[in-house]
Formats: structure tokens, sequence, C-alpha cells
């Protein structure tokens, strides 16, 4: 990612932040959590910039994102569920992968690679974990509240996201090795689709609050 091209994706999250710290105290505790995600992601994204600009890399960062990224996916998903046996399953599913990621950043790919194995990891679980709840939703919900949902908004983002994600990282190695010209095409989906995703995100946060306040008048 160019340096232009960094800043740009850096104003927009921070734009999104801000609504979201202006919807703070209307949310509740599952989408106080996504905004956390939000609020992450934006501080990891200023880190990556700096790290690369001054110091010519910031793979480490990345590491130590994804770690953290996972723990809040994990506790908003076990927030969310409805089931029993789901909040089990998000919860042994988190700490398998949390173990996971922490053995790749130490033991197989390490610190200063690019972790492309734990986004693998971590887009076959999110993609469960969204699944899973949609699957509770469809089950427990009514047919119109389902669009009007925000949990609905988070799990479609997800979805679309981390599939893609999960498709390039799969590639990613391939790729590289026969020098194909998809690889920077696809490069380019997956940074609309960080718009997209991060959109949808805080449409999600924003239903959310209009929920709760509703709920308290």
């Amino acid at each position: 990612m160019s340096e232009t091209l960094a800043l740009i994706n850096i104003g927009f999250l921070l734009l999104l932040v801000v609504i979201g710290l202006t919807l703070y105290p209307k949310l509740s505790r599952s989408y106080r959590l996504l905004l956390c995600i939000q609020i992450l992601t934006f501080l990891s994204a200023v880190v990556q910039w700096y790290m690369a600009k001054f110091h010519g890399y910031n793979n480490i960062i990345f590491h130590i994102y994804t770690f953290l990224n996972a723990i809040l996916f994990g506790l908003m998903y076990h927030s969310v569920m409805q089931q029993r046996k789901s909040k089990l399953f998000v919860l042994i599913a988190t700490i398998t992968l949390l173990l996971f990621l922490a053995a790749d950043s130490f033991f197989i790919q390490g610190l200063r690679a690019y972790p492309h194995y734990e986004l693998i990891a971590i887009s076959i679980v999110y993609v469960t974990f969204a699944l899973l709840s949609n699957y509770e939703m469809i089950r427990y919900s009514k047919e119109d509240q389902v669009i009007r949902s925000s949990i609905f908004w988070v799990n479609s983002s997800v979805i679309l996201f981390f599939s893609v994600n999960f498709i390039f990282w799969s590639l990613y190695g391939y790729l590289l090795r026969i020098k194909s010209p998809i690889h920077f095409d696809l490069i380019k989906v997956l940074w609309w689709l960080n718009f997209v995703h991060y959109a949808f995100f805080t449409v999600a946060i924003y239903l959310n609050s209009r929920k709760i306040q509703s709920s308290e008048n």
C-alpha cells in the first residue's frame, strides 16, 4: 500500500471512529466491542504507517493486531450468540485461534514475516461465527426484522470481507511464485472491500444505538 493510500485509509477509519464514539453511550455491550475493533484497526493503521515510513518494516504490528482483533471478535460474537452451545463454540474456537496465532508469530512464520497464515485462519473462524450468528438470527427473529438488525450488517460484512480474504491469502504464495498480475488486482479488491467492511460496521453501530434509544423511550 502506498503512503497516500495508507493516509486515506487512516483518515477514513478516523472518521468512522469519531462517529462511533459519538454513539458510544447509546450502544449495547456487543457493539461497544465492535467499536473497539474499529478503534484498534485505526490505531494499528497509524502505527503500521509510522513503522513503514520511519523504520522500513511493520509486519510485527500485523501480528499484534491479528491477536488483539481475534480477542475482540471472540468477545463480540460470544455476547451476541443466543444459545449456550453457540457461546461455548465461540469460546473454544477463539482460544484455539489465539493459540495458533501465537504459535505462528513465534514458531512458524515469525514476527518479521507477514502473517498470511494467520489471516487465513481468522478468515475461516470469523466467517464460521458469522454463519452461526445468521442461523440463530433467522431462527429466532421475524423476517421483517432481519435487514433492520445490527447483527445482519455485521455478519454480511464479515462473510463478504473475510471470504475474499480467505481466497486471496490461500492463493498468495502461489500467485507470487508464478508472478501473476492477478495478485495486484486482488489487492485492489481487498482495498475497496476494506472501506465497505468498516462502513458496514458503522451502520451496525448506528442501528444498535437507535434500537437502544427506542427501547429507553
